[in-house]
């Protein structure tokens, strides 16, 4: 992937003059985006970027505020960025477009292409360098949509089953007073919960581990709040699903002597329903 770059205009003076004021105005520009590589060898690592949305609404007003204008158009097989000022000063720039047979990958390829000619003409860095991992054959995995925890008619919630390293979510079997006890978190999106399982659902829960980890799975219970002050901050409020019932494609309903009621609806003293189900993810612990 090249790109040439064209001086257009008898005095670049004020062009530049505007470019190098616009440049000090530019804001530090987020980096929200996380992408993940893969190495020729099997490893991988990640970092962080700006998207296009982020970058355009980051430079804007400099460049409006001293007379210039960005501009991106598709000329044949070639993506042309240009940066005009209002003297009719021009810097552009031509980057070679492959078409990919998928219409859908083209437009995702010219939105990455624009990021970076974008970057490369006003110089400014959106992204954390990668030292050069594409250039030598490392490729970029696709990210996986992140699961979100979804409510069912009869009050389950559905997400993810993920371990974590703390006793209250490391899917290990714990005797408490009441029985067995265990405990995972149920992931979705940005946020989960904390699921407690206790007597024969956590005793058949834990026999079928490889069956249930990083599954999604629908879990019926009752959601409460619980808080807690760590030493030296502020009090801290998450919620805890306490699961009656649990069902996943490859096993079934745990526990297996459960007795659903009519409709196959949860018990209704153990049902998650209403305000504190629907906003899970807005009120969740964060992992």
């Amino acid at each position: 992937m090249t790109e040439s770059f064209d001086l257009i205009g008898t005095d670049l003076g004020p062009l530049a003059a505007a470019l190098a004021k616009a440049q000090a105005q530019f804001p530090a520009i987020t980096r929200d985006k996380k992408v993940t590589i893969t190495t020729k060898t099997g490893g991988s690592y990640s970092f962080n970027y700006a998207p296009l949305d982020v970058i355009l609404a980051s430079v804007r007003k400099p460049l409006t505020d001293n007379g210039l204008a960005l501009v991106q158009l598709l000329d044949g097989e070639a993506l042309v960025t240009m940066l005009i000022h209002e003297t009719g000063g021009t810097i552009s720039g031509r980057m070679p477009l492959a078409r990919p047979a998928d219409i859908k990958e083209f437009g995702s390829a010219i939105t990455y292409l624009r990021r970076y000619a974008i970057q490369a003409l006003l110089g400014i860095a959106a992204e954390e360098d990668d030292d050069g991992s594409a250039a030598v054959g490392d490729h970029i995995a696709p990210r996986r949509p992140e699961p979100k925890v979804e409510q069912t008619d009869d009050g389950g919630l559905i997400g993810e089953v993920q371990v974590g390293d703390k006793a209250s979510s490391d899917f290990l079997v714990r005797q408490s007073p009441e029985g067995s006890a265990l405990g995972f978190r149920l992931r979705g999106g940005r946020g989960g919960i904390l699921v407690e399982c206790r007597g024969p659902l956590a005793d058949q829960l834990f026999a079928v581990k490889d069956a249930i980890v990083g599954k999604r799975v629908t879990v019926w219970g009752a959601v409460a709040d619980r808080s807690f002050t760590p030493k030296g901050k502020p009090e801290v409020t998450y919620q805890v699903l306490a699961a009656h019932r649990l069902h996943a494609p490859d096993i079934g309903t745990l526990p297996k002597d459960a007795t659903p009621a009519a409709g196959g609806a949860p018990e209704p003293s153990g049902t998650a329903t209403g305000d504190a189900a629907m906003n899970l993810e807005l009120e969740a612990l964060e992992w």
